[in-house]
């Protein structure tokens, strides 16, 4: 046998090794990646088993959510009745003026979770433009407007989470039901400017501004024993903001707070 020969024989046999060596590393290979798309298989149909019941447990939650604030609503409505069926068998002014006042203050409430039912994009948070301008129109409607009141709304899109947006409802209701019942005289024309602004940096101005008669001169506000003074500053608190009144040309009440401080979302 030639050198020649040999060194085919040498080639053919470093050939074979080398093409069954890439044959059984494909084969290898080929298993792998069988084994890889099964495994990617089933987890794709767990990940579309997850996606499927994190959906339903949505759909419960939100259901549910709408569930609670309907109960609420419902619940407040029924205080609200016997409140004013009791006051049908009352004579007392003062103590008929005291249940008006606090059906006043839980309509305030109500019209809040009334606001997170028709919410149906986001259960957690009140749109305070909606909800203004609906407060509003009810406090004028339950409070018998006698004379000329225009009110001006400005009010930015701004949502609050309703931990947040309880203690502001309860401020407006007491500011513009002590506006529409004391603050003008019987041949006045009264104006009430209502406004919520946002600043660049989270922080919330609500004002409320009427021309009418203003405080007393003589008033102490810090010792007021008025129960619609000393809640605005108590919910103020709660908000833990800064409440200011000014009284010139009628009455300003501010109260700044941040929208990211206690109970923001």
């Amino acid at each position: 046998m030639t050198a020649t020969v040999l060194t085919y024989i040498v080639l053919l046999l470093l050939l074979t090794a080398l093409i069954g060596w890439r044959y059984r590393t494909r084969r290898k290979n080929m298993r792998q990646y069988q084994n890889q798309r099964e495994e990617l298989d089933v987890n794709m149909h767990l990940l579309r088993q997850l996606v499927l019941e994190n959906q339903r447990l949505q759909v419960e939650k939100d259901w549910l959510q709408e569930e609670v604030q309907h109960r609420v609503k419902d619940n407040l409505d029924t205080v609200i009745s016997l409140l004013q069926m009791q006051a049908r068998y009352l004579r007392d002014e003062h103590i008929l003026n005291a249940l008006h006042d606090i059906s006043l203050r839980m309509q305030a409430l109500a019209l809040i979770h009334q606001r997170l039912i028709q919410e149906k994009g986001n259960l957690a948070v009140i749109s305070m433009p909606q909800y203004v301008y609906q407060l509003v129109a009810f406090l004028e409607e339950q409070l018998g407007v006698k004379i000329p009141i225009f009110f001006e709304l400005d009010i930015d899109p701004i949502e609050l989470a309703m931990s947040q947006s309880i203690p502001v409802g309860l401020i407006l209701n007491e500011a513009i039901t002590n506006t529409i019942k004391y603050a003008f005289t019987e041949n006045s024309t009264g104006r009430v400017q209502i406004s919520m602004k946002e600043d660049a940096l989270g922080m919330i101005i609500l004002t409320v501004a009427d021309n009418g008669r203003g405080l007393p001169s003589d008033l102490n506000l810090d010792n007021n024993p008025s129960m619609g003074l000393r809640l605005v500053r108590m919910l103020t608190q709660q908000l833990d903001g800064k409440l200011f009144l000014v009284n010139k040309d009628g009455l300003l009440l501010a109260v700044h707070f941040n929208k990211e401080g206690p109970g923001a979302p």
